[in-house]
């Protein structure tokens, strides 16, 4: 069996993750890049997580507020 890590894209690192596509996307706005392109590893991601302590999805996406 092979020890490298799995691979995941943002639906695949979204479950690993425990939170949703919407959160992956966030995080891809707020700086976080993909490992290998279009895919990742469940831990770059936590380290990056890790490294941005204050990320917040919803800092990212805000809501519009009807005027």
């Amino acid at each position: 069996m092979s020890s490298s890590p799995r691979l995941l894209n943002i639906e695949g690192l979204a479950k690993a993750l425990g939170r949703s596509q919407f959160y992956v996307s966030a995080m891809k706005k707020a700086g976080y890049v993909m490992q290998y392109g279009t895919r990742t590893t469940r831990d770059h991601a936590l380290a990056w997580l890790e490294a941005n302590p204050g990320f917040r999805s919803s800092r990212v996406y805000r809501r519009k507020v009807a005027a």
